[in-house]
């Protein structure tokens, strides 16, 4: 099993973090703490810990929310029609036949939706190919 390359990350700056805390408390524990030293840990502790907390909030919620939301809201068991369904249907526009769970409706009128739009765009490009050949036999004929 092959270990994702951001959990070898956080592992080896917890880690550091670790060292960082045992050596603040090994500053703590003595008599007289040097300042510089404690300036030193406290600036490497907050950079470990914004580093944690930057790799936590950008890589490991998303995943967790993607989890939990695909453990919430995808059941596994098929989903069957209810008694409300055809009259849930009936109230989505005439125009769609996937709302009304015709698939085989719905490819034929989006079939014909593109034909006519094609058909449509032929028309208008004859159009502009007419009048483009009328503007230019008017200023050829000059």
């Amino acid at each position: 099993m092959r270990v994702p390359l951001r959990v070898v990350i956080l592992a080896i700056l917890l880690w550091i973090g670790a060292i960082l805390l045992w050596q603040v408390q090994k500053q703590a524990h003595s008599g007289v703490p040097d300042p510089s030293k404690v300036v030193m840990l406290f600036g490497s502790l907050m950079l470990v810990g914004t580093a944690v907390a930057v790799m936590l909030a950008m890589m490991f919620l998303p995943a967790l929310g993607d989890w939990a939301g695909s453990f919430l809201f995808s059941p596994k068991e098929e989903i069957e029609p209810g008694p409300h369904d055809a009259a849930i249907s009936r109230l989505a526009p005439p125009f769609t036949a996937i709302s009304r769970g015709d698939l085989k409706s719905d490819v034929r009128e989006d079939r014909s939706r593109a034909s006519l739009i094609s058909a449509r765009r032929e028309s208008a490009a004859e159009s502009v190919g007419r009048s483009w050949r009328a503007v230019s036999g008017a200023t050829s004929a000059r």
